[in-house]
């Protein structure tokens, strides 16, 4: 009943309050009711609550990126960490496998999340407390997107064909022509830190088009197809 009572009060306080708080402090004060013993007197986080409350926290920030068209995450974290959870609804998958160490999960908490951080690694996953690890926020562009979104700014990857000239009149799309075939274009945006986060800052953090191999996939499920990762196959362009 009390996860109602937050969840109403959440969904009434970031429409309704004053400007004068900033969404993560909305956010700090009612998780601070929820949860008194949680938070100290000045209105802070207890040490030992961090991990629980980043967790919480980040249903918030998984549901805005979701509204904002966002379909896959990737914690970086993740990448080399096996005990990660993974959402498997609707999967038909061997479970005895090493890539998650059989952290699975049905009916999973986020909207767009499938694999993220353990209850008490959320302080060690979150990015600027530990090694810099943030958290990537992926979606398939169409072609009608393609120059919207993305810069002619090579970044960094494969090398690109031979053939692609690159000037100031170039257009992503006109590049991505030569590639079209086998290929496909997700934009990635980059939030390096939960702390402080508010909606309003998506639109205007570091953001890249990556071309890709049309069977890449995210971790949502475990076939043959090819894993996600950035490898020297992958071109990276600046997003705009």
């Amino acid at each position: 009943m009390k996860k109602l009572i937050l969840i109403s009060a959440l969904l009434f306080s970031f429409n309704g309050f004053s400007d004068e708080l900033s969404y993560y402090q909305q956010y700090t004060n009612l998780y601070c009711q929820e949860n008194p013993y949680n938070c100290k007197f000045d209105g802070s986080i207890v040490g030992v609550a961090v991990d629980d409350f980043l967790k919480q926290f980040y249903k918030e920030v998984d549901r805005e990126f979701a509204n904002a068209g966002y379909t896959d995450v990737q914690f970086e974290y993740c990448i080399r960490e096996r005990r990660c959870y993974r959402v498997i609804d609707g999967e038909n998958i061997e479970k005895n496998t090493r890539w998650t160490n059989n952290h699975f999960v049905k009916n999973g908490p986020y909207e767009i999340t499938k694999q993220y951080p353990p209850s008490k690694a959320w302080y060690r996953a979150n990015g600027g407390v530990n090694k810099a690890l943030g958290i990537n926020f992926y979606k398939t562009l169409s072609p009608a997107q393609y120059d919207e979104h993305c810069t002619n700014r090579y970044k960094s990857g494969r090398a690109l064909n031979k053939n692609i000239i690159l000037n100031k009149d170039t257009k992503f799309s006109e590049v991505f022509d030569y590639y079209k075939e086998d290929s496909k274009v997700l934009y990635r945006t980059y939030l390096p830190n939960l702390v402080g986060f508010d909606p309003k800052i998506i639109q205007y953090l570091e953001s890249s088009c990556l071309i890709v191999d049309k069977r890449i996939f995210f971790p949502t499920k475990l076939q043959k197809d090819v894993s996600f990762r950035i490898t020297k196959k992958t071109i990276l362009f600046y997003g705009q």
